[in-house]
């Protein structure tokens, strides 16, 4: 019987399109779900370990204060309860603390929750849209039946897959996330906001370092998924190497003196001149300074040095860290690269997309490094 002969493959494929979104959101949730748990438990680590050095330190600045003290007796009573004052006052600024990180993460997961929403619902709506549209031409003409199933499976093929999703959220987020980032910066800058309490102020530089952060991320998204699609285009022009590299050392200079990090530069020549995108190369020099600062402990020092030869220039990015074991040396320029670290902090996409980068001006990135002596990240780009 020929009755009816194209419905049951059309509901049975409809079924199976439904079935395949469901699975890719449910990927989605969770690997939204495990990328949050490991963020939040990251962050809660460093919380505790804060709190335990400075409790530490306290209780040993009071030792030796104890073990100093001359006149015994009345004092004490006054000692004490100066201390249990400055305890009290500690714990209740913890508490604030640990108040406004529970509603930043409350409002970061309202916001990608309606996020995540308007995008299903689109989705939703265009795709009943297309099988209205299907089902109309389907009861017309059944000679259309070929070119309506082409259509479905170009509809099919067009859904949401879980890649295109993160891009499609990166680009949503980048303009909230921007303006977040710009009214942050524009009160902290305002002469008045001195008059303002110092929670208000922690909680304005909290918002501004996490949406650079979240900016950043984006970025280093967006600049992956262009690399995977062949769609990283430099724009090549002579600059002066010696201004590039002195402005990425002046971008990181107030970073490097929050960390008492000493940042050195040494350059071999003065009008050197390479043919390069002058945008990407500050973006290399400032992910590989960067990471030196993020492993460089607090009083360490960091030195870019310049040198050349008759065909390229080779920049250094040395620094005083922990170093890199040598099993992790050939596995730190790939993408994810510190996605099974349990240290981990951003998605390893930075070194990722600084090879990337230097190989697309035709130069090399390589690293050496000594376990407790630090390590020392190189990359060359050709003269023209």
């Amino acid at each position: 019987m020929q009755k009816n002969s194209t419905q049951p493959p059309l509901k049975k494929e409809r079924a199976q399109t439904d079935n395949s979104l469901n699975v890719e959101r449910g990927k989605t949730d969770e690997s939204f779900d495990a990328y949050k748990g490991a963020t939040e438990s990251k962050m809660d680590k460093a919380v505790i370990a804060n709190r335990l050095e400075a409790d530490n330190a306290r209780t040993q600045r009071r030792s030796e204060l104890d073990g100093h003290q001359d006149v015994p007796g009345s004092s004490d009573a006054q000692l004490q309860k100066n201390r249990e004052s400055e305890d009290i006052a500690i714990d209740l600024e913890r508490s604030k603390n640990d108040l406004a990180l529970e509603r930043e993460r409350g409002e970061k997961e309202r916001l990608l929750s309606k996020l995540v929403s308007i995008e299903r619902q689109t989705t939703d709506k265009n795709l009943l849209f297309e099988r209205t549209k299907t089902d109309l031409e389907t009861k017309l003409a059944a000679n259309l039946l070929t070119a309506e199933k082409t259509a479905h499976l170009d509809t099919k093929s067009a859904l949401t897959t879980r890649e295109e999703f993160v891009a499609i959220v990166s680009h949503d987020l980048r303009n909230p996330i921007g303006a977040i980032l710009s009214a942050s910066n524009i009160i902290m800058d305002d002469p008045s906001v001195d008059g303002i309490g110092d929670d208000a102020k922690r909680c304005l530089q909290m918002i501004r370092r996490n949406a650079d952060t979240a900016l950043r991320l984006i970025s280093d998204i967006l600049d992956m998924e262009r690399i995977v699609e062949g769609k990283l285009h430099l724009q090549l022009a002579p600059h002066k190497t010696s201004v590039l590299v002195s402005e990425a050392i002046e971008s990181c200079a107030h970073v490097a003196a929050a960390k008492k990090i000493k940042l050195n530069s040494k350059f071999t020549m003065d009008e050197s001149f390479i043919n390069c995108d002058r945008d990407r190369i500050a973006q290399i020099l400032s992910n590989l300074i960067g990471n030196a600062l993020k492993f460089t402990p607090e009083g360490g020092s960091i030195t870019v040095a310049t040198e050349e030869s008759s065909v390229e220039i080779k920049v250094s990015i040395s620094d005083t860290g922990p170093g890199i074991p040598e099993n992790e040396k050939n596995h730190i320029f790939e993408r994810f690269a510190q996605i099974g670290n349990k240290n981990r902090t951003g998605l390893g996409l930075g070194l990722y997309i600084s090879k990337t980068l230097v190989e697309s001006h035709g130069g090399k990135i390589w690293v050496t490094s000594a376990v407790g002596k630090g390590s020392t990240f190189y990359f060359t780009l050709p003269k023209p």
